[in-house]
């Protein structure tokens, strides 16, 4: 019984030798994070981060409560989510758009090719079909 007393006791002082060096260890990261965000501009590049700004604007509404600039707040952020999709479908639409204008000139530049030399102005000219 004794036995399995000291083993106990072993294993309690290694667990807490283990919690201490996390804790220092923890101390440590934490000590190189406070320096490497000792300056402004370090806080403001981190804050300005992609992954970073969500997560502040949720702690900013929970540390506001339901209060009216927690609604103000969250309905700014609707509509800021609602501006960056909008953007997002417009850009998606008009690099659709400059592909095509891109693709119809290298139609051209391929008619005028094949057709050299050749009198007409260069045109894109698809075929007809018959009908019976």
């Amino acid at each position: 019984m004794s036995e399995s007393l000291e083993q106990l006791a072993q294993r309690k002082k290694l667990v807490l030798a283990r919690s201490r060096l996390h804790r220092l260890e923890l101390q440590h990261q934490a000590q190189s994070l406070r320096q490497s965000l000792s300056t402004p501009k370090g806080i403001l590049a981190v804050a300005a981060s992609a992954p970073v700004r969500p997560l502040l604007f949720s702690a900013l509404t929970l540390a506001l409560g339901r209060g009216r600039l927690s609604k103000v707040l969250r309905r700014a952020m609707a509509v800021l989510a609602a501006v960056k999709t909008v953007r997002a479908v417009m850009g998606a639409l008009f690099q659709r758009r400059a592909a095509a204008a891109a693709h119809e000139e290298w139609l051209i530049d391929e008619a005028e090719k094949e057709s050299f030399p050749a009198s007409d102005p260069s045109a894109i000219a698809q075929p007809h079909s018959r009908v019976h």
